[in-house]
Formats: C-alpha cells, structure tokens, sequence
C-alpha cells in the first residue's frame, strides 16, 4: 500500500516535469563579424512567446561613432533603428531585447519555423559608412 502511495506521487511528479518542459521554447543563436561591427541575436522560441536579445558592439579602428541605425531582418522579422547610442557604460555596445506574447492574451502564436542554415542580415550605417552583416546560426 505505501508503495503504491510512493509510486503514485513519483508518476504525478514525473508528469508535472515532462509537462513543463515541453512548454519551454527552442532556442537559437545568430552571430556576425566585419572589420567593425559584432552582431547578436539570440532568441527562444514557443507558441506562446518569443524572446529576443540582440547586440551590436562597434570594434573598428576609427574612433567610435556618437549614434548609429541599422536594419536587422530575418524570413520571421524585420526591425529599424534610425538613431541608437552605446548603452553599455563603458564600451562600444549596444544591447536590448524583444519580446513577442502569443495565446492567450494575443491570437497569433509566436512560434516560427528556423531552419538549420537560417540567416539573417544586418545593415549598419554610421558616421557617412554602411555594412551589411550576415548573421549565422551558432
């Protein structure tokens, strides 16, 4: 009888986890380098959420620039900036993020398909230059 009592409370314990975990998101990693730029973009995915950080960090040789703006898309997105500061104390970074809700309090799911040799492109312009960056999948 306790037996049947432990073995009980170890399935609904079990199920609980696996029930969790396939509620988590897949998660994906984009990186791109030039002469003066790093771009990264890292997401988790689920139906009901996405969650994005995304940083540029200005490596170049020439001093670094005051703003800058940049297009960053994706076959699942797109974002502009026309006018964005370093907003790491200390160093030529910029970083944010982005968050997409699904069901239930949006009706479209944030769920997208990647596929395993997905890119993106990152095209930067500051101080009178451009660059145009490919982002790989890590």
């Amino acid at each position: 009888m306790r037996l049947n009592k432990i073995l009980g409370i170890m399935f609904i314990f079990l199920s609980l986890i696996l029930s969790a975990c396939s509620q988590e998101g897949k998660e994906y990693k984009f990186h791109g380098k030039s002469n003066n730029w790093i771009v990264k973009y890292e997401t988790e995915i689920s139906n009901e959420r996405e969650w994005a950080d995304v940083s540029f960090e200005y490596i170049g040789k020439e001093p670094v620039p005051a703003v800058f703006g940049y297009n960053l898309k994706s076959s699942w997105f797109e974002i502009t900036s026309k006018e964005e500061r370093f907003n790491q104390h200390g160093k030529n970074i910029n970083s944010g993020n982005s968050e997409c809700t699904g069901p239930p309090l949006n009706n479209e799911s944030c769920a997208v398909i990647i596929e395993e040799d997905e890119q993106m492109e990152a095209n930067i312009e500051w101080d009178g230059n451009s660059e145009v960056i490919i982002l790989n999948r890590k």
